[in-house]
């Protein structure tokens, strides 16, 4: 189980998301999908994903996505901010990979609270 998914292919009923106001148009061509998982499931781990599917997503292709990552990060940032410590270690543990190190996404942004770290993995021994 997940506190959230990616949007690429999240399959949502329609009253479920009405419940909770629909997608929140402060996220600009990104962080809406994390977002509406965060409200949905209120900090609980109640998301699934189907293993067997295949799934395509061409990331980062909409037109103009690029023009909103600082705004999306700190109106990310200011809702959630330490909200959901990270528990990738674990899911990577799971799957037989441990996390080497984290990699800042862009050092200038770090000061401000705003910067992702992403894990380089390794399989374990």
């Amino acid at each position: 189980m997940w506190w959230a998914l990616t949007g690429a292919c999240l399959r949502v009923g329609g009253a479920v998301l009405a419940g909770v106001g629909g997608l929140d148009p402060l996220f600009i061509k990104g962080k809406k999908d994390i977002d509406l998982c965060y409200r949905l499931g209120h900090g609980r781990h109640v998301f699934e994903y189907a293993a067997g599917s295949t799934v395509t997503h061409h990331e980062g292709r909409t037109k103009g996505r690029g023009r909103f990552i600082i705004h999306n990060r700190y109106s990310y940032t200011a809702r959630w901010g330490e909200a959901f410590p990270g528990d990738d270690v674990d899911f990577y543990a799971k799957d037989g990979f441990l996390v080497a190190e984290y990699m800042i996404d862009r050092p200038e942004l770090e000061a401000e609270g705003i910067a992702c770290w992403r894990a380089r993995i390794e399989a374990k021994a």
